[in-house]
């Protein structure tokens, strides 16, 4: 994506860059590391908008208390979500967080791009590939 908007100033210099967004949702559950490294890519993101005379906007989402995992399992008693069982938090953690910003931007059009691994699990193979997934294939719809 940053790529895309960086040719586009090149082969546009007279137009006005559309306004991007890079959404990263922090499920606050993952390996403190990744928080380092979150860090890391918004400073990333800021050397590269220097570089490239861009302003592409870092947003960090995060989920509401109540989706909370903690306040889930701890404070509800919710049990938590193992291997092989349904993505209810994948939908509370991620997808409604990334929801909320995007209607809180209220653009008439947007485009998400959104990265995903095959090699990440045997299910996120096995999803994207019912879906057709692939490295060089742009898939349209509404998915969210």
């Amino acid at each position: 994506m940053l790529e895309a908007v960086k040719r586009f100033k090149r082969v546009n210099p007279d137009k006005e860059i559309p306004k991007c967004y890079a959404v990263n949702s922090n499920t606050k559950i993952e390996n403190p590391a990744m928080d380092e490294y979150y860090i890391g890519m918004a400073a990333n993101l800021d050397m590269f908008n220097s570089v490239n005379g861009l302003n592409v906007e870092y947003i960090e989402v995060r989920p509401e208390i109540t989706s909370d995992w903690f306040y889930s399992v701890i404070g509800r008693g919710k049990l938590p979500i193992y291997p092989g069982m349904q993505r209810c938090c994948s939908v509370d953690l991620k997808i409604n967080p990334i929801k909320r910003i995007k209607a809180s931007l209220k653009r008439q059009k947007l485009v998400s791009v959104v990265g995903t691994r095959f090699s990440e699990s045997e299910d996120r193979k096995q999803r994207m590939l019912e879906r057709g997934d692939t490295a060089n294939k742009v898939l349209v719809g509404k998915r969210w």
